[in-house]
């Protein structure tokens, strides 16, 4: 007749195998700890951690000027090459159907447009698309 010990009977006494098993699920589940955080700082930026400052609307001002003034009115809503953006944020949609937000305009800012507006993610900083949606609130 066999005798079975109990389970925990056998993490009184571990040997050096077991301890190794051990260490390893440890190491894999800070490892894939790790891995969650930077994958979400990845999917949500950094502004989720409260990293990013808020827009500065007179240095939007700046920028606008020097890299949105081209194509778009900032003191009415008539089209120049993009649409007239006085009053952007009191309408309820962007040209391309999508609410105005936050969110949905820094995303046109730093993508562009397929109806033609070029992206901005490699010429203007996050901070600087930041300072530009201050600016656009105050049209």
């Amino acid at each position: 007749m066999k005798r079975y010990l109990p389970v925990f009977a056998t993490l009184a006494e571990p040997d050096e195998r077991s301890v190794f098993r051990l260490a390893a699920v440890i190491s894999l589940s800070v490892s894939a700890c790790a891995g969650l955080l930077f994958a979400g700082t990845a999917l949500f930026g950094t502004a989720s951690f409260g990293a990013a400052k808020a827009g500065d609307a007179a240095k939007g001002k700046n920028t606008f000027s020097s890299n949105c003034e081209v194509c778009h009115n900032a003191d009415s809503a008539e089209t120049k090459v993009g649409p007239g953006l006085k009053g952007v944020f009191k309408k309820p949609n962007l040209n391309n159907k999508k609410k105005v937000t936050d969110g949905n305009v820094m995303e046109l800012i730093g993508k562009g447009s397929p109806l033609g507006m070029p992206s901005f993610e490699d010429q203007l900083s996050g901070q600087e698309r930041a300072d530009v949606l201050a600016y656009l609130k105050t049209l």
